[in-house]
């Protein structure tokens, strides 16, 4: 079943071989031990032992929960450093702006892809913290901000830059929608 919803080609093969091996009587961890570069030695070490002791299936969950951890700590990871490079960013472009002021002043650095990327920058540490906290109510709670922030105060921001910056600031709006 595994082999069948993987979507890498070279895990799917080798889990395939793995079925046909097992099938014949062997087991997972002398065929992970052939293939080093696609299985950890702990991950093969850990399964022989669940083998030898008869906890295999306690043994797998382990792991599964330890490589979900780890997984989630990496994307936390990535939310964190984007974030932060996105706010800063952001900073740097906005304190560049020239006085005077076009369609083309607003479309440079990280606006040219979203009006708010400081925004995007704190929902994305936020985002960040919360996955590396494991804490689901973080990531929600993140959200929800993001949601409201959004809705309530970057609509009134906008109407303020529209009545101080007009058909510049309108043309922009209709270039980045976002």
């Amino acid at each position: 079943v595994t082999a069948d919803t993987t979507p890498n080609l070279v895990y799917r093969r080798e889990l395939q071989h793995l079925h046909r091996a097992v099938t014949k009587g062997g087991t997972i961890s002398k065929h992970f031990e052939k293939h080093p570069r696609l299985f950890p030695g702990m991950l093969t070490q850990m399964i022989s032992i669940g083998e030898t002791t008869g906890n295999l299936s306690d043994t797998l969950i382990y792991l599964a929960e330890i490589y979900e951890q780890e997984f989630v700590s990496v994307v936390g990871f990535v939310f964190l450093v984007f974030g932060t490079f996105l706010v800063f960013w952001a900073q740097q472009t906005s304190r560049n702006m020239d006085d005077n002021i076009s369609k083309d002043s607003f479309i440079k650095g990280p606006y040219r892809y979203t009006r708010t990327p400081t925004q995007f920058g704190l929902l994305s540490l936020i985002f960040g913290f919360g996955f590396l906290m494991n804490s689901l109510f973080i990531v929600l709670l993140s959200l929800l901000s993001f949601i409201l922030g959004k809705f309530f105060f970057i609509k009134k921001q906008e109407s303020l830059l529209a009545g101080k910056h007009g058909s510049h600031y309108l043309e922009y709006k209709k270039t980045v929608k976002f």
